[in-house]
This record gives structure tokens, C-alpha cells and sequence, in this order.
């Protein structure tokens, strides 16, 4: 029954083990008898305590447009110097809602479309306080390479394309980048052939 649990959101794997063996298996962890427990108990323990632990208390800063579309300045020419930059004027480029990309993208909800090989965009977001021991994590949707920033610095490189929103996960480095109050994020997306 693994496999209804395929493509559920979070979910990275899933193991199944028989706790017995019939007569003539050897992979359960008692034998079929249940008279001989083949591992340290304590260490089963240990690994199922690991699992069992509460998960990690989940705020989202800034939706992704899966369900309702944030609004990005964006522009498909090629933008001067510095266009990442906090202080960039970008009040001369579009205004579109997020999603953006071609017709017939499988999983994603297009609202502006984008149909050139380049596309800039630009938004700000407002950071509550929050604990020092909090990391971040971005959910992308990308197709092709993408670069994002903040607040003018390099945030991360997105090789390849994704078919779906991916986790990805930053390092205390370029968690700093973020701060409590105005944040800027600013995208480049590069499309190179099949879907947008």
C-alpha cells in the first residue's frame, strides 16, 4: 500500500519491513516463532524515537502562487545594471500576477503569460520577527535555469527545470540575507526549450 502514498506533499520515503518471518523468510525483525528478536531493542527504539519526534513548526513568509497570485514587477528586455540591486527602479516594467510562463505548463497555474527566452522580476516582502534558530526554506517552481537574490545579493542557482514546486533548502549563509522588515526578491529565469 506504499504506493497510494506517492506524490503526497513532504513526502521523501517510505520503508516497509515485516516485523515476523513466515517459516521460510529472514527478513522480519522477530523470527516467525516471535522467540528471537534479531536486532538490540534499544537501538530499535533509538531509530523509531527519531521518527516519532513533533515536526517542525512550519510559517509560511511569503505564499507561493499555487493557490492565489502575488503580484511581481517583471520585464521581458533586457534590464540595466543592477536590476537586483534593492534601490533599482523597476516602476517602468509590467505588473503581472505569479504564476508566469507559456500555455499547457502540466501543475502550474499561469495568470501572466511569458512566452520570450528571458524574464526579470521583482517584488518586496515584509519579514516578521523571528528566532535566530529559524531556517529558510524556498519553494520553486522553475523552468529553466533560474537565479534568485535578495535584497541585491545572490541568493541561489536553479540548474535544469522542475514539473513541480521543489524544496530548496539554504545554508545559514544565505539565510542571512533575509531580515526582520522590507525584503526585496529579485528572479531571472532563463527558458531554453519544452515547457515555460
Amino acid at each position: 500500500r506504499v504506493h497510494i502514498l506517492r506524490g503526497k506533499p513532504g513526502m521523501s520515503a517510505a520503508v516497509y519491513t515485516q516485523l515476523t518471518d513466515v517459516e521460510i523468510e529472514v527478513n522480519g525483525l522477530l523470527t516467525y516463532d516471535r522467540e528471537i528478536i534479531k536486532g538490540d531493542l534499544y537501538t530499535y527504539r533509538d531509530l523509531n524515537t527519531k521518527v516519532h519526534r513533533p515536526p517542525p513548526i512550519i510559517t509560511e513568509l511569503v505564499p507561493a502562487s499555487i493557490k492565489e497570485g502575488r503580484k511581481w514587477r517583471y520585464t521581458t528586455d533586457t534590464p540595466s545594471e543592477g536590476w537586483m540591486r534593492e534601490d533599482f527602479e523597476a516602476t517602468q516594467w509590467k505588473e503581472g500576477e505569479a504564476g508566469f510562463g507559456g500555455p499547457g505548463l502540466k501543475g502550474a497555474t499561469v495568470r501572466t503569460p511569458w512566452v520570450t527566452k528571458e524574464i526579470w522580476l521583482r517584488t518586496e516582502f515584509d519579514i516578521p520577527a523571528r528566532s535566530n534558530q529559524a531556517k529558510i526554506l524556498l519553494s520553486v517552481f522553475h523552468d529553466d535555469e533560474a537565479e534568485i537574490y535578495i535584497n541585491g545579493e545572490l541568493l541561489t542557482k536553479l540548474d535544469k527545470w522542475a514539473t513541480e514546486y521543489v524544496p530548496v533548502n539554504l545554508d545559514e549563509k544565505a539565510s542571512s540575507l533575509f531580515r526582520e522588515g522590507k525584503n526585496t526578491i529579485a528572479v531571472h529565469v532563463h527558458q531554453d526549450a519544452g515547457g515555460q
